[in-house]
């Protein structure tokens, strides 16, 4: 028996090992996934993104070896999302690249950009959304500390006018919000299917296509603006009123 309860005892301290293992490993998961860093705010590009991303995933492996077959399963599959997250971080990096260039800014303007200003004010909105009362105020620390060069005027924008400093500053706004707002398409429209899935057993494969293109296309906000033009960033309507007719009339015969 008491070999027993210490055998038993032994396993419970290795789960509990494994359990904050991948509680830790879940955490740097998160962490990787940014395109700067919460602390520093230095540049996380998709190489070291996925170098990281494979770290944490290997020890998640290794801490749940002894798992069911099941279990694996669902890690791998979470696996396979990470190319999506690397491929996600480099197109927001190449869109920022041609934000920033259409500027047509001096080379240190648009050093400036890229390592304060758009970094600067993608910690100040996760700042925001931060929980963790410790880390939140790190993060917002940090973001006023990349930010304050707007507000020295005898720093790198000494001479530059008013309208020059805002219109970088709009800009840096522009691009730290790219990043976030890249899935809120997606989240939107799927909880628009969950509200059309509660009164139907199934959509069928047209109906699915119709309202995924209805939602980008034809829904507005107050604003006048669709989720097509809000994501890819301008005011001209992408989808003719004829395919927006045309998707309403399959909607339509559908539920026929």
């Amino acid at each position: 028996m008491p070999e027993k309860k210490q055998e038993a005892k032994a396993s419970l301290n290795q789960a509990k090992e494994n359990f904050e293992t991948v509680k830790n490993a879940r955490k740097q998961i998160s962490k990787a996934y940014h395109p700067y860093d919460l602390l520093t705010g230095i540049k996380q590009d998709s190489v070291n993104a996925g170098i990281q991303l494979k770290k944490s995933f290997d020890e998640i492996r290794e801490a749940t070896d002894l798992l069911p077959e099941r279990c694996k399963d669902r890690i791998e599959k979470a696996w396979r999302v990470t190319k999506k997250m690397i491929a996600t971080l480099a197109f927001y990096f190449c869109m920022v690249e041609s934000l920033v260039g259409d500027m047509d800014l001096s080379d240190d303007k648009r050093d400036l950009m890229i390592s304060r200003l758009i970094p600067g004010f993608y910690l100040q909105k996760v700042s925001q959304k931060e929980k963790d009362q410790e880390q939140k105020e790190k993060i917002r620390q940090k973001s006023q500390e990349l930010l304050s060069v707007l507000q020295n005027r005898s720093g790198p924008f000494s001479g530059s006018d008013i309208s020059e400093i805002d219109r970088m500053a709009r800009m840096a706004r522009q691009c730290a919000g790219l990043f976030q707002r890249s899935s809120s398409c997606v989240e939107g429209r799927n909880a628009q299917l969950s509200l059309h899935h509660h009164g139907m057993h199934r959509l069928s494969d047209r109906k699915l296509k119709s309202l995924t293109v209805i939602h980008n296309f034809h829904l507005k906000r107050s604003d006048g603006t669709t989720a097509a033009e809000r994501f890819l960033r301008t005011t001209r309507s992408i989808c003719s009123n004829g395919l927006s007719k045309k998707c309403l009339c399959l909607q339509g015969q559908e539920e026929k």
